[in-house]
This record gives C-alpha cells, sequence and structure tokens, in this order.
C-alpha cells in the first residue's frame, strides 16, 4: 500500500506546483512586472497548501495582494517619488481590473480576500471605487 501512497503524494506534488506555478504567472501577466523574490516565496507558502481546492485566479489574487502589501511597505520605506508610486499604483490598478472583470464574468473570489486587495490597493494608491475595480464582496 505505501507505493500507491507515495504516488497519490506525488500526483498531488506535482498538481499543487503547475497551480501555483500557474497562479504566479497569471498575477504577474495581471500585474504586468514580476513578481519579486520575497513576494514568490510569501505568496507560494499561502497558496500552495490552498492548491487542492483554490481556483488560479484565487491564487492569483492573494499574490497581487502580497506585491501591494510589500510595495505599499517599500514605498513608504524608501521615500519615494511620486513617479515611482504612480508606477506601483498602475500596475496593482491593472491587475484589480483583470480580477474585477474575471469577478463580473463569474469567479468567485472569498470575501476575506476580495477586502484585504481592496485596502492594500489603497494602500498603494489605487482609487479601488472606479467602476472598473468595483469588486463585490
Amino acid at each position: 500500500m505505501s507505493f500507491i501512497g507515495n504516488l497519490g503524494r506525488a500526483f498531488r506534488a506535482v498538481n499543487e506546483g503547475r497551480a501555483t506555478a500557474h497562479a504566479h504567472r497569471t498575477a504577474e501577466a495581471f500585474l504586468g512586472a514580476p513578481l519579486p523574490s520575497g513576494v514568490a516565496e510569501e505568496g507560494f507558502r499561502i497558496v500552495g497548501p490552498m492548491a487542492d481546492f483554490s481556483s488560479v485566479e484565487e491564487m492569483a489574487m492573494i499574490y497581487v495582494i502580497i506585491y501591494a502589501e510589500q510595495r505599499k511597505a517599500y514605498l513608504d520605506g524608501v521615500n519615494a517619488t511620486k513617479e515611482f508610486r504612480g508606477k506601483i499604483a498602475r500596475q496593482v490598478a491593472n491587475a484589480c481590473i483583470a480580477l474585477a472583470n474575471l469577478q463580473r464574468g463569474g469567479e468567485r473570489f472569498n470575501s476575506m480576500w476580495t477586502i484585504r486587495l481592496i485596502n492594500a490597493a489603497r494602500g498603494c494608491g489605487v482609487k479601488v471605487d472606479h467602476p472598473k475595480i468595483a469588486f463585490k464582496v
């Protein structure tokens, strides 16, 4: 029986890896920027265990949340210029628009993650009350 158990664990690990890698690439596409290594590490730690029961889109949302939260702390820490803050805000806004479009198309997101995304986007200077970015919570 241990052979079948090991085979099942290996299959699960491959599936989990495939789903998290797809979510990572999706988040980068939504942001239009590569994810920094700190975001990728923290994101994988959260989305890895979720890969069996969560959609790739929701896992990508988590990567975007972590990106926005870490960028906010970074921008404040280095006293970033207005132009750089605008660049980060545009990246997060683009990701929010893509995720809001998915939600309007029928994708269901956990409201906890949606609220956290809204707060993280606000922290980066994104106007989340814009009709293109309006999320249903």
